[in-house]
């Protein structure tokens, strides 16, 4: 049941991603250079978030660190975002983004995305992905919210009139009943940010 419930999530949100990724696409396609106008302005609040470029990193086991330590932050602010429930909002951000920098690649860096960039892409937004739709698929649980833009939407015209809304009755019994999925998720979580962090300081 668990898995199921993560599962839906994780294609609701999947749907999300993959059509704000296809219309920044499109975009890209026709406006080139206004579309690099805006990722150079989203490269720049990256970098005051605290995003470091590879030149300000002196050793490999420093870049390492870095890559791990903003993706271990990222992936906790997504599971935060997916128990408000509001992962498709942000998954159309997260297309967005990634369509920027990989089919801007030839008016950025001077050239196409290769295999090795196409897999590291996939797997950092999997993470997302995987953490929002665990936090999606538990909250839904909670708040008896189907993995559906009918249902959904029912509960966003609620949830935004008040900070936290009601979950049901027996809320305690059905977080007890997370423990097991959410360990595993961590796991599988923590995991590939760690293969992420290798990959993109040592696996080119």
């Amino acid at each position: 049941m668990k898995l199921k419930s993560i599962l839906q999530w994780l294609w609701l949100n999947f749907k999300f991603l993959i059509a704000a990724f296809c219309v920044t696409g499109i975009l890209i396609w026709l406006f080139p250079q206004a579309m690099l106008a805006v990722y150079a302005k989203w490269a720049t609040v990256m970098q005051a978030a605290g995003a470091k470029n590879i030149t300000e990193l002196s050793t490999q086991a420093e870049m390492f660190k870095h890559i791990l330590q903003i993706n271990g932050l990222t992936a906790i602010l997504f599971f935060i975002i997916g128990l408000f429930l509001q992962s498709p909002i942000v998954m159309v951000l997260i297309g967005a983004f990634y369509a920027l920098v990989s089919l801007l690649a030839p008016y950025a860096i001077g050239k196409s995305f290769g295999a090795n960039d196409w897999l590291l892409i996939a797997v950092e937004a999997f993470v997302l992905l995987l953490s929002t739709s665990l936090a999606s698929a538990m909250a839904g649980n909670l708040f008896d919210v189907d993995a559906n833009m009918k249902s959904l939407w029912a509960y966003w015209k609620h949830s935004w009139t008040k900070l936290l809304p009601q979950p049901v009755k027996n809320w305690k019994t059905i977080l007890g009943g997370w423990i097991s999925p959410m360990l595993f998720g961590t796991f599988i979580l923590v995991g590939l940010s760690v293969f992420v962090a290798w990959f993109e300081t040592y696996g080119y």
